[in-house]
């Protein structure tokens, strides 16, 4: 079973936690139809062109974790270059970043 961290990201605090709360069931959704494991579960409210450090711990921290599922690839930052980087370094580590709407 592939043992996975899901991620959410948000950018509007204005909602009460609905635009986060809502990509999250759907993730879990989307693993539990795939057969995976969530084992973490990270959400923040955040903009900009870097890497959350929340996300970035996972590659470091969790030695368990086979896969980030997230739902595109625009959810790990607004840059393409830092999401390029990012990439690199979780395949170093085998760990996959799967997308549920790709």
């Amino acid at each position: 079973m592939k043992r996975v961290a899901i991620y959410a990201r948000g950018v509007n605090k204005k909602d009460n936690g609905e635009e986060i709360q809502n990509q999250l069931k759907e993730l879990e959704v989307y693993c539990e139809e795939k057969g995976y494991e969530v084992i973490r579960s990270i959400s923040e409210y955040r903009k900009g062109r870097n890497v959350s450090m929340n996300l970035l711990t996972v590659l470091t921290d969790y030695k368990n974790v086979d896969a980030i599922v997230l739902r595109d690839k625009s959810q790990i930052c607004g840059d393409k270059a830092e999401v390029q980087r990012f990439e690199l370094l979780a395949n170093e580590l085998e760990i996959e970043i799967e997308c549920s709407e790709e």
